[in-house]
């Protein structure tokens, strides 16, 4: 049987779940009010629990925190600006990652098992309440790699660093399916993320 790479098993999920939102969008706005225009208060704490998966081939878990900056937002609409902390560890599928001729241990990369490592987010985001049960957000920022290391098939390993700080963009959405209960959907720079959030 023909195996499918992990990179394109990445991209279907993603797309799946984008063509799902995407349709249950103006089914959703049928079928509540538009709150988009009532310039409500937020001043709750977030946490989520994501699922990542890499455009590139991988996978990986994470906490993210959101705490809040302006409990009115920054523009006459209802929304909400937050700071966004947490932390992931995202680990490569062996051989599905680019090697670099000029690197001098590129010659090592069929014993290679995959590698992995410790991420910090650092990220501004700004939420748009377009419905009861939807929300729309950005984030921007950053994130710190403290911890990679490259694994080998004779179970050695080596510790690395691979772009200390690189910068952070994506685009997301809120199903509010419970009053504190919600499914994220975000599309990253690093990967595309799938998990749930709560509001404490």
């Amino acid at each position: 049987m023909r195996r499918i790479p992990a990179r394109g098993l990445s991209l279907v999920l993603a797309a799946i779940v984008a063509a799902t939102v995407l349709m249950a969008a103006p089914r959703a706005a049928s079928a509540a009010n538009t709150i988009i225009k009532q310039n409500e208060t937020h001043s709750t704490w977030d946490l989520a629990i994501l699922g990542h998966f890499m455009y590139l081939g991988g996978a990986g878990v994470g906490l993210r925190l959101g705490i809040p900056v302006s409990k009115t937002g920054v523009a006459a609409i209802n929304d909400q600006l937050k700071i966004e902390l947490g932390v992931s560890f995202r680990y490569w599928w062996p051989r599905l990652y680019y090697c670099d001729p000029r690197d001098p241990w590129c010659d090592e990369y069929d014993r290679r098992a995959g590698f992995g490592g410790v991420t910090i987010p650092l990220l501004f985001r700004w939420d748009f309440f377009l419905l009861e049960k939807l929300t729309l957000y950005f984030t921007v920022g950053i994130e710190i790699n403290l911890i990679f290391q490259q694994w080998y098939w004779d179970h050695s390993y080596r510790s690395f660093w691979w772009n200390p700080v690189v910068p952070s963009l994506s685009f997301g959405v809120l199903v509010n399916f419970h009053e504190r209960v919600s499914l994220r959907v975000e599309f990253a720079t690093s990967g595309f993320n799938l998990g749930v959030e709560f509001r404490l």
